[in-house]
Order: C-alpha cells, then structure tokens, then sequence
C-alpha cells in the first residue's frame, strides 16, 4: 500500500475517533450546547470542627451566614461528582468536601459550590486546590492550610491563629489576612498579601513570585533574608519589637513592602 494512502486511512480513523466523541459528548450533554445542572444541599451535623475541601474542577465559593450549622449548595452534572462525608479523626469532627470531574467532561462551565459557614463557628480550614477557583470571603478560622496546585484562589478577608499556604503552582492572592503566624513556600506561580497584619512571617520562593503587603511598621521586624539567584527588596535588619521575618528566595523574587518604614 501506498504511503499516501496509509495517511488517508489514518487520518480518517483519527476524525471518526473525533466524531464519535463528540456524539458521545453531545448525547451526555442532552445535545445542547447550553447546560442544565441539578442542585442539592446538604448540611452537617452542629459538632464541625474542620473543613477539608480538595478542589478538582469549577468554581468554590466559601461564605458566613448566620444560620447554626455548615449548609452546602452545590450542582449536579453528568461527569462531576461532589463527595460530602463527616468523620471523626484524631479527636476532631471533620466535614470533608471534594469534588471530582470525569476525563471526557469539559472543565469549561463547571458546577458551582457554595459553602455557607456559620459566622459563630470557627473552625480550622484545610483546601487542596487543583484545578478551577476557590473563593473566601470574610470568614475566621482556628487555623488555614492551603496548598494550591493549580488553579486560582481569591480570599477578601480572612483572620486566623495560624495561616499556612503553599503554591506549587497556579496563583493565591489574599486581599486581607490576619494572623499570629503566617508561612508561605512558592514553587511555582504566584502568591499576593495585599495587607497581612502578623508578627510572625516566614516566606520561602523557590521559583515563581511573592509580593508581600504588610499592614505594619518595617522598624519594628527583625528580618532575616537569604538566597542565591532570587531577587528579594529587603536585606537583614535589627527590629524594634519581637516581630520577625524570616525571608529565603532560591529562585524567583519576593517583593515585601510596609504600610510605614
């Protein structure tokens, strides 16, 4: 047989492959373009101590409202699946939250979650964010883990004991945070503090960036920084106070600024 003729046949397995999905696609779609989702709830039990939340896919929205327990909306779609389990680990009654999505299903207008969390509870958070976008508005929490993937996290305003965040990739950006303590490493991607009122602070950039708007006097710090190929504004100094920031770039930048010198 021929070369060309054995491109031809390839190529017109390849767009029949092509064409079969996107029946596929179609038909589990309910052949329209525009989709129409299902939406359920669900709400936890009044002894939630901890949210884990593992974001695969869609769009994560975290609220306070004034209702007792934790109340969540969420959409159902054929090929996304939310998972909502309570558990008792360690002493702390845990509601885990994690959506998934199959591997032939577009990302494109993924199904919404809505996380209603009472104002009175606080609780210790902890998110895996993978893929799509997670959304905190003002909330307070015992305690933040963040790990970001991928993905964009956006937080208007969130108080907490101790905050740690970490960014592998994807972007973290926190408009107001209030902490006693708060540790952030950077892989990859992009982490932003727009104001961050804390004494304690330690950052780390291995790649990527990290611009760090602190709500305080720089005087008043003890910083410590070190590196080799990063670019980082700030050099050690002497603080004032007991404040500290412990600064380390291997490769990236970090960008610190102060509401006052």
């Amino acid at each position: 047989m021929k070369t060309y003729k054995k491109f031809l046949i390839a190529g017109a397995a390849i767009f029949l492959a092509g064409f079969i999905f996107y029946l596929i696609t179609m038909g589990v779609n309910g052949w329209t373009v525009a989709r129409s989702y299902d939406t359920a709830s669900y709400e936890s039990s009044s002894t939630v101590t901890e949210i884990d939340i593992e974001v695969n896919a869609g769009e994560v929205t975290l609220n306070a409202y004034d209702g007792d327990t934790v109340y969540i909306e969420y959409q159902k779609y054929v090929g996304y699946t939310t998972a909502i389990t309570e558990k008792t680990e360690s002493g702390a009654n845990v509601l885990s939250i994690e959506n998934k999505v199959a591997f032939w299903v577009s990302t494109a207008s993924a199904p919404k979650i809505t996380i209603n969390i009472p104002s009175s509870l606080t609780l210790n958070l902890d998110i895996e964010l993978n893929a799509g976008t997670l959304e905190i508005s003002s909330l307070t929490f015992n305690s933040v883990n963040i790990e970001v993937n991928a993905g964009t996290l956006e937080i208007d305003s969130v108080a907490a004991g101790v905050a740690e965040v970490e960014v592998n990739a994807g972007s973290a950006e926190f408009n107001s945070l209030q902490c006693t303590r708060f540790d952030c490493e950077v892989n990859a991607g992009s982490l932003v503090t727009k104001s961050l009122a804390c004494d304690s602070i330690n950052a780390k950039v291995s790649v990527g960036s990290a611009a760090i708007g602190i709500n305080g006097i720089k005087s008043e710090y003890k910083i410590t920084a070190s590196g080799s190929l990063g670019s980082c504004n700030v050099s050690d100094q002497s603080g004032t106070t007991q404040k500290y920031i412990n600064v380390e770039c291997s490769l990236g930048s970090i960008d610190i600024t102060f509401t006052q010198e």
